[in-house]
């Protein structure tokens, strides 16, 4: 399991790496020993959450590293977490799948910020299974979760959406039953209540073709007529985004079948209360990039940014380059503009927007061997270049990103990124850093001042 914005480490104390820091950042902070676990970034940027199978905790921001961690949750035994986010108050909420007679259940449990923990509850439909839940939580704490649902006809997408300072109301039933596969659900969670939602049945090599369906939910938390987006492939990879004033983004990249077949970006917008309106292409590439899905934001001046990687395939997958498109508040979307080394593949795109109008990009990237005519040579080349992870920013007013700076450590592999910008428009980037072949990873994070 992984979820959205985190990376797999677990949590035990802050301390300096012995790394020179990047103008403007400060030098990655160690905030995590070898492990396995969920990772995320508070809004506000001052909570670092962690949890494994067992246990949730969190780590308070002090100067440019973390303290030291404060448990916040046993997992019970039939339980396993499967979601973790803050709000901008670092309320947070926890998602568990309760793995137990009768049937599995998608369970949520709140933190308050004076430490209090609300009784766990089920969110999912009585009676049947629920599987794959995703959760995201918006800065004023409304909350969306989704999940598969099983029932004697077949599969289901269900939801539920949480207002501020409200309980999660009841499971929606959004889609028939599928008896052939499970659905796979993405949500996005805006403020006020409102919250976006799509989802996809598995193709396969058989089923060639298969929707990309999409829905919205304004104040009142209830998701309205579903919308079809796509239909003419048979896996999508999918990023929304949902506005403070409830606009809604959905930006997804259909998998290629083969090696040089040729791929389309594609988003759709949804207006405040309103449907998902008609899908349109805004840049296409060759072939397929693992790790290489879209990233959206919303600006709250009205302005969107949407960023993949490219894909550049002649002869093996995993070439491509980090593509970001704009839209300024009111326009249209422009041209892309390239912020990677086109002599590196990156993968794992994470996105944020700040208030101020400041916006982060990060991913990890590594230099393959270009030189190799192996046709199957799709690893990198590690005796030549570690893994590393990358952030560029954009600046409030600016009409382009900057330079990349490279963040981390290169003495380590570094993977899986975060950023997040923080209210005062500083950025914080977190990852995991691999210095053997355990195939763990330990957390570290820099900053970037406002």
């Amino acid at each position: 399991m992984r979820l959205p914005v985190t990376l797999a480490v677990a949590a035990l104390a802050t301390a300096a790496v012995p790394a020179v820091a990047v103008a403007g950042w400060s030098a990655p902070f160690v905030v995590a020993e070898p492990g396995d676990s969920e990772v995320a970034l508070s809004p506000s940027g001052r909570m670092l959450l962690n949890g494994d199978s067992r246990a949730v905790s969190a780590q308070v921001r002090s100067g440019d590293g973390f303290g030291a961690p404060q448990h916040v949750l046993t997992i019970p035994e039939t339980e396993r977490l499967w979601g973790l986010q803050a709000d901008a108050s670092d309320r947070i909420l926890l998602m568990t799948i309760r793995r137990h007679r009768p049937y599995q259940r998608v369970r949520i449990v709140l933190r308050d910020t004076d430490g209090t923990l609300s009784p766990a509850r089920t969110i999912s439909g009585k009676g049947h299974s629920a599987s794959q839940p995703r959760l995201s939580v918006a800065p004023d704490g409304t909350a969306v979760a989704a999940w598969a649902w099983h029932d004697s006809s077949g599969w289901r997408v269900q939801a539920a959406v949480r207002k501020p300072g409200e309980a999660f109301g009841p499971a929606q039933t959004l889609s028939e039953p599928t008896p052939q596969a499970r659905p796979w659900v993405t949500v996005a969670a805006g403020e006020g209540g409102r919250a976006a939602i799509t989802w996809y049945v598995d193709g396969d090599d058989h089923t060639l073709r298969t929707d990309l369906v999409a829905a919205t939910a304004g104040r009142d938390g209830t998701f309205g007529t579903p919308t079809r987006l796509d239909g003419d492939w048979g896996f999508y990879r999918v990023s929304l985004a949902v506005a403070p004033d409830g606009r809604a983004l959905a930006a997804w990249i259909p998998t290629a079948w083969s090696l040089n077949q040729r791929v389309p970006l594609r988003v759709s917008d949804a207006a405040a209360g309103e449907a998902f309106g008609k899908a349109r292409t805004l840049a296409s590439g060759r072939g397929y990039v693992d790790g290489g899905d879209p990233v959206t934001a919303l600006a709250p001046d009205g302005g969107a940014v949407v960023a993949w990687v490219k894909p550049n395939v002649t002869r093996s997958y995993n070439r491509g380059v980090v593509e970001i498109l704009a839209r300024p508040p009111g326009g249209r979307f422009g041209a892309g503009q390239t912020v990677s080394d086109s002599r590196r593949t990156p993968t794992g795109l994470t996105l944020s927007a700040g208030r101020d109008g400041t916006v982060a990009l990060g991913w990890g990237d590594a230099r393959f061997d270009l030189d190799d005519d192996t046709p199957d040579d799709d690893t990198p080349d590690d005796h030549r270049l570690r893994w590393e992870t990358r952030v560029s920013v954009r600046a409030p007013g600016a009409r382009a990103f900057a330079t990349a700076d490279r963040v981390s450590d290169p003495a380590h592999d570094s993977r899986w990124p975060i950023v997040t910008v923080t209210p005062d428009g500083g950025v914080l980037a977190a990852w995991a850093f691999i210095d053997d072949a355990s195939g763990g990873g330990r957390g570290a994070t820099a900053v970037r001042a406002p």
